[in-house]
């Protein structure tokens, strides 16, 4: 079980709004999106809201913490950039783990998969989101870990 405080009124909201996407699309919850890049997390937000989550956004590694302690109750995944200043991914993604170690956590870079392999050797992630991503590539990942619109396993 996550980490969190007891829901706000503001987080209780969310969690309606949260259950009408998921009546919308078949995909439901709030995606935490951490990237230092502007650009990324303005186009990732709106590609997340085009495939139907809600998101949250972080631009560092100690907001991305901060992001999650206070939203535990209704963050479903984590998307997050391996290169950042300050904190990196990899310390990031650590520290996301102690506040909810069962989340689904993305590492997203523009490294390819044998470098990301090479290099993250026994790191627990979710999976790897190559940078630029698409639509459908981030769509397919979600749905495979989530479950949704594209899921085999329902």
């Amino acid at each position: 079980m996550c980490i969190s405080s007891f829901p706000t009124q503001d987080q209780a909201g969310r969690s309606r709004r949260t259950a009408s996407h998921a009546e919308k699309g078949g995909r439901r919850g709030t995606i935490l999106l951490v990237d230092d890049d502007p650009f990324v997390l303005s186009a990732g937000k709106r590609i997340l809201q085009v495939v139907g989550f809600d998101t949250l956004t972080a631009s560092s590694g100690p907001a991305a913490i901060r992001t999650l302690q206070n939203h535990a109750d209704v963050v479903v995944c984590v998307l997050l950039d391996l290169s950042m200043p300050k904190m990196d991914g990899i310390q990031t993604f650590q520290a996301l783990r102690e506040i909810c170690p069962q989340i689904p956590i993305f590492l997203v870079s523009g490294w390819d998969e044998e470098e990301f392999s090479r290099r993250l050797q026994g790191i627990d992630c979710s999976g790897f989101i190559h940078k630029p991503y698409s639509l459908s590539d981030l769509s397919s990942a979600l749905d495979h870990v989530l479950g949704g619109p594209g899921d085999t396993k329902r």
